[in-house]
């Protein structure tokens, strides 16, 4: 059997698990160890040609947990773009989270679209109680670093980069390279060749 073959094979095996799991499409996609879906309420849609790496064999820097995709709300939805990949990431929406075309996601990154609990500390133990969620979208060649963390209702413009463990809480423009230091996130422009 040659390798294309046994590809074929495993991309089939896995989207035919991923779909009975209730996410949709998924055509030639690559995966690597087992990641973690929980639909409890709501959609998970990923592209053709995804890879959901979870594995720390082969990959560069530690990877602390398995891809997780989460949606727990009605009408929640995860959208993963074509040709992205994610390393060990997780994607918790209660709104939406859409991630564009060609990202990279890097490891122990966290997008979620909700804070999970209010400010008040009267309510915040109340499981009843619980903030609204805002939706993300990530444009298309996004690069997200290792440990970065994506809040609610921000927008990541296309062929940006958020440098390893930034929190992300506001919206960032196309083309940004986002870095941070001494407790203060910069957002400086990046310049591409057309060559």
């Amino acid at each position: 059997m040659t390798a294309s073959a046994l590809r074929r094979i495993k991309s089939s095996f896995w989207r035919f698990y991923l779909n009975v799991l209730g996410v949709t499409g998924c055509r030639n996609i690559t995966v690597y160890n087992k990641p973690i879906i929980v639909i409890k309420e709501g959609a998970i849609g990923i592209s053709d040609n995804v890879t959901l790496h979870s594995s720390n064999k082969g990959y560069h820097a530690q990877m602390c947990q398995p891809v997780k995709l989460y949606v727990d709300a009605p009408g929640a939805v995860i959208e993963i773009g074509s040709d992205s990949r994610l390393n060990g990431c997780c994607i918790h929406a209660k709104n939406r989270i859409k991630i564009g075309q060609n990202c990279l996601i890097a490891a122990n990154v966290n997008i979620i679209d909700t804070d999970g609990h209010l400010l008040d500390p009267n309510d915040r133990t109340n499981p009843q109680n619980r903030d609204v969620p805002r939706e993300i979208i990530i444009g298309s060649n996004v690069w997200i670093g290792l440990n970065a963390v994506i809040l609610k209702g921000v927008r990541i413009g296309d062929n940006s980069v958020i440098s390893a463990n930034c929190v992300v809480s506001e919206d960032i423009p196309p083309d940004s390279l986002v870095k941070s230091g001494s407790n203060v996130l910069t957002i400086e422009r990046l310049a591409f060749d057309d060559d």
